[in-house]
């Protein structure tokens, strides 16, 4: 019973989701979600705020966190390479080291540098 019941959630959430797309063809949504303007923007925000306080490790995360957002939209490798920059620098600045490591691995395991991370 359990398990139909997670089903009709899972169902009603997807039809949900598939209701409230915008309308158009599969291309023109995938263009949509590719879209990088918004986390492009917040980038430059933290971006900003990091040469103003280039020691503020809470900046540091979140816009490693937004490297790596865009990094899904759009593919740039870039994108991962600053975020692994940041998050190297994160696990000296971060006072919860353990965080700033989690963080660090995870952008390794992105690039495949498994015995690293």
């Amino acid at each position: 019973m359990r398990r139909c019941v997670a089903g009709l959630a899972v169902a009603g959430t997807l039809a949900g989701a598939t209701a409230c797309r915008p309308g158009g063809s599969a291309d023109e949504f995938a263009a949509l979600a590719a879209d990088t303007s918004i986390v492009s923007r917040s980038i430059e925000f933290f971006e900003e705020r990091l040469v103003a306080d280039p020691n503020n490790y809470l900046v540091a995360g979140r816009l490693a966190a937004r490297y790596m957002v865009r990094f899904g939209l759009a593919a740039d490798a870039r994108d991962v390479e600053r975020a692994e920059a940041l998050a190297r620098r994160l696990t000296t600045l971060a006072p919860d080291r353990a965080a700033a490591m989690s963080r660090l691995a995870g952008v390794l395991l992105t690039q495949h540098k498994f015995a690293e991370s």
